[in-house]
């Protein structure tokens, strides 16, 4: 996901790309058939916990998940990026997930991840299914 935020883009643009890009299933507004969703999410940091700004995700038209107005992504933004793994039974979500996150600051050529822990490096445990 990180790789879609480049200065210049609006959300949606990014909520596009994301879209395109994805290789999993993604929670949208309706209720999914059973089986594991990824659930994909950026929120801007501020200064203090809870410092308003914008939020991106792919699950709302506009690429702003809570219906903010479209903002163009701008040097020097930086953003928690976030993506939920979470089980669908058909009728409930189940109580395992994960959710991994990382930061990434916006500079002039696209987004410098802020954090250098090793993905590959992640271990499996608790969630059912097929991996």
């Amino acid at each position: 996901m990180e790789k879609n935020i480049k200065p210049g883009i609006t959300n949606k643009d990014w909520a596009n790309a994301v879209l395109k890009d994805g290789g999993g299933k993604w929670c949208g507004p309706t209720w999914p058939k059973p089986g594991r969703y990824f659930q994909p999410v950026c929120h801007q940091l501020g200064l203090c916990s809870g410092d308003p700004g914008p939020i991106m995700s792919p699950l709302s038209e506009l690429g702003n998940l809570f219906g903010g107005p479209p903002f163009t992504i701008q040097k020097g933004m930086v953003f928690a990026i976030e993506v939920g793994v979470w089980d669908w039974d058909g009728k409930r979500w189940a109580y395992d997930g994960v959710k991994l996150e990382n930061v990434g600051a916006v500079t002039d050529t696209g987004c410098e991840v802020l954090y250098r822990f090793p993905y590959k490096d992640l271990i499996a445990v608790g969630l059912p299914g097929v991996y």
